[in-house]
């Protein structure tokens, strides 16, 4: 058991966290809760990769997925390949596989040019991007 403290730690953590965050959310409704506008939106008028993100994860809290999406599609759709990484990366460091998966390098630099791609193509001015830009306004 000595040589998996990191990862009895690392899950101990996670296990905090994640009991933390429900009480928090049993006690208070993610939609009440008055968040800033996005920094870099406001002082460059660009959308930056993760517009939308915290009122995406507001949504997905609340369970409305579609929702999320509108907010911010790139979140919702790497969050299941995300949490795949993750799971593979634990399991890697349970088994004391150094280095990791030959792979994650190159999923890294996929999840990269994803986001620059994301990033570029919801700040275009055509009509066809603007189901990529967060809605205007609070989140419901």
């Amino acid at each position: 058991m000595r040589k998996h403290w990191r990862f009895v730690l690392v899950l101990f953590l996670f296990l905090a966290a994640a009991s933390g965050a429900a009480l928090i959310l049993s006690r208070f409704s993610p939609t009440r809760i008055k968040l800033p506008p996005c920094f870099f939106h406001e002082l460059t008028g660009i959308y930056c990769p993760g517009c939308g993100s915290t009122r995406a994860t507001r949504r997905l809290l609340c369970g409305d997925v579609v929702g999320a999406f509108r907010y911010n599609p790139l979140l919702v759709v790497l969050l299941p390949p995300l949490a795949i990484q993750i799971v593979l990366h634990f399991y890697d460091l349970w088994h004391e596989r150094f280095p990791y998966r030959r792979g994650s390098l190159t999923v890294a630099f996929v999840y990269l040019a994803l986001v620059v791609v994301f990033m570029i193509a919801r700040n275009l001015p055509f009509d066809c991007c603007e189901w990529l830009r967060p809605p205007a306004g609070p989140c419901p």
